[in-house]
């Protein structure tokens, strides 16, 4: 099947559907031209504030600093980033980079990055039977450059790219229904994706379902903590420990004050930690029952599930974990079409990840700021529960039900 062959089918067999389709494409295809136009006028930045840290890691290492210091390094260029928060043998491939200097080695960066994530998308596509044409491949490299989260990685140079990618690659080595099913293979790929971001472990729960898959994530991240060990030695180790212990890797809640400037699900609740606290709870209690119930037949929807969950529960979830749906988007709407099912709801959950922190920008700050006097108050349950939150929260509950469904063995309307 190729893409544009699966919207004339669309067309005709479900016009509402093709038309949010059409609306996401075309979301997507004018969201590289805005940036690229705004970046050049100096509207949007492009610091790499992210990459600066990596950047910097990689200098320490190459000289003997400790890793963990927070002191800054000349060769960096303001502004600095002066700390890194992701295990030691993750700093080990920026050393390479950091033989280039550092606009030229975050050239690099990105280009390696979004070359992966868009090979790995591919990769996915054709692991569900999808056979993009070489035009249509190239297309959907310019999609994916417009997808809002995938921009704001490229901005940052943060390495979220590298985690999706990751999960595209487990997914479509042991899902697609086209796939080679190789479990081992796929664990470790998701085990892997979680090592620098300890809260995407929920993007692994169709791993619960096979005990090869398991084996394969314990020992990729056994082989990785071993090669950490042996580079940096027990005194960096616990040194990262140390940053685990007192939550800086996790990332500390942002005020409602920040909310126009970042995706933050709940946003309301931080104001009432322990209620916040019990709704990310109650979803991940709900995905690990769900992904422990999930059928062979349902696992790509339990890695679906498994993936929005992230940015609705993850304790530092922003714009940066938004990304980490998107694999999940893609499986969960490449199977809902399969099945005839409800891709609409993966649309309109795709609709609101890529509008949502401009969205609430809007309602929230620009509104207020440059027509004053509209009744801005009244989209403030809006604001709250941002369009993000509400599109993933959708997914989530039809993932949900999917998996359910299938465990009860309860006919499906929709297929």
């Amino acid at each position: 099947m190729q893409l544009l062959g699966w919207l004339r089918h669309l067309r005709e067999d479900d016009p509402w559907t093709f038309r949010l389709a059409v609306t996401s494409l075309a979301l997507l295809a004018v969201w590289p031209l805005w940036f690229g136009v705004g970046g050049a006028l100096g509207v949007f930045g492009f610091g790499g504030v992210d990459f600066k840290a990596y950047y910097l890691a990689g200098l320490r290492v190459r000289d003997g600093l400790p890793l963990y210091g927070t002191g800054p390094v000349d060769a960096v260029p303001e502004p600095r980033a002066v700390r890194f928060l992701y295990p030691p043998v993750v700093a080990a491939p920026f050393v390479l980079l950091t033989l280039l200097s550092p606009l030229p080695a975050r050239v690099a960066f990105l280009a390696l990055q979004f070359g992966f994530l868009w090979c790995s998308v591919l990769v996915l596509l054709r692991a569900w039977g999808v056979r993009p044409t070489r035009g249509e491949a190239l297309a959907a490299g310019w999609l994916l450059a417009g997808v809002q989260p995938v921009v704001f990685t490229l901005r940052t140079g943060n390495i979220t790219g590298f985690v999706a990618g990751l999960l595209c690659l487990s997914a479509a080595v042991t899902l697609g229904p086209d796939a080679d099913d190789r479990p081992f293979l796929g664990g470790a790929l998701a085990a892997v994706a979680a090592v620098p971001k300890s809260y995407v472990a929920p993007a692994g729960a169709h791993l619960l379902g096979d005990r090869r898959r398991l084996a394969g994530a314990a020992l990729a991240g056994l082989a990785l903590a071993v090669a950490g060990l042996a580079l940096f030695g027990p005194a960096t180790t616990r040194e990262y420990v140390d940053v685990l212990t007192a939550g800086n890797a996790w990332g500390a809640p942002r005020p409602p004050a920040a909310l126009p400037r970042h995706y933050r699900p709940f946003a309301w609740f931080e104001r009432f930690p322990p209620w916040r606290t019990l709704l990310r709870v109650g979803i991940l209690l709900t995905a690990l029952s769900t992904a422990l119930a999930a059928t062979a037949d349902e696992r790509a929807t339990a890695f679906a599930m498994g993936c929005v969950t992230v940015p609705l529960a993850a304790p530092s979830a922003d714009t940066l974990t938004l990304l980490v749906a998107v694999p999940g988007l893609l499986v969960a709407g490449l199977t809902e079409s399969r099945r005839h099912g409800y891709p609409a709801v993966v649309l309109v959950g795709a609709l609101g990840v890529q509008t949502s922190v401009y969205a609430v920008r809007v309602l929230r700050h620009y509104g207020p700021t440059y027509i004053p006097g509209m009744p801005w108050a009244l989209v403030r349950p809006f604001v709250v529960l941002q369009p993000g939150t509400a599109g993933l929260l959708a997914v989530f509950g039809l993932c949900v039900v999917r998996v359910w469904r299938g465990r009860l063995q309860v006919p499906d309307s929709g297929a």
